[in-house]
């Protein structure tokens, strides 16, 4: 009995040990991994052997003394290969200002992603929002969204392609429509995602 316990802690232990790894800079979230939201504060994350998708955020203060604002950009898709044992790393484009920051998110944003301390190959592009009230948290149904349009994207012959369009924005709607979206979507956070809300709406008024 004690050795098949020693055997089973020894190797859940290796694949722990194996498990390839994601780490971020400061000021740059990782909202979601492979699928799964993480959260907005996460600055490392578990990856899977193969391909990994990452929705990461830029989302700190730039500038500085009087000058200083936070920077919040778009979320991001990022999609890279991991290994067992690797660790990825990603770096965001260096900002020295809020306008600099708008520039820069305005066009590509130029995000370094290392495999072991040396630059690997990755793709990247902004998550498109199937909602304009509090599109952070909404992250998990865009992304669904996203990655059905991408499932689609590849099924188009080759002889026929041509660009899906993003999800359609919700029109503008009433402010009893608004308030309602606003409800629900709060009631359906979690406790953590409640509290930065909550924090968002003090440091917007």
């Amino acid at each position: 009995m004690k050795f098949w316990l020693s055997l089973f802690l020894s190797l859940s232990f290796c694949s722990v040990a194996l498990a390839a790894e994601l780490e971020t800079e400061r000021g740059l979230y990782i909202l979601a991994v492979n699928g799964e939201v993480e959260g907005f504060e996460d600055y490392s994350s578990p990856l899977s052997q193969g391909s990994n998708q990452v929705v990461i955020q830029v989302n700190r203060k730039v500038g500085k003394g009087n000058s200083a604002s936070v920077f919040k950009s778009k979320p991001y898709v990022l999609t890279f290969e991991a290994a067992a044992s690797d660790t990825i790393s990603i770096k965001g484009p260096k900002l020295y200002s809020y306008e600099g920051a708008k520039r820069t998110f305005s066009s590509d944003p130029e995000w370094v992603v290392t495999k072991n301390g040396k630059e690997t190959e990755f793709t990247s592009v902004v998550l498109p929002s199937v909602s304009t009230v509090l599109p952070d948290f909404a992250i998990e149904r865009s992304l669904k969204e996203f990655n059905k349009s991408k499932i689609v994207d590849t099924a188009v012959p080759s002889d026929n392609a041509k660009v899906l369009s993003a999800p359609a924005m919700p029109v503008e709607q009433t402010t009893g429509a608004v308030l309602n979206q606003l409800k629900a979507l709060y009631e359906a956070a979690s406790p953590e995602e409640r509290k930065s809300f909550r924090r968002w709406i003090v440091d917007y008024e």
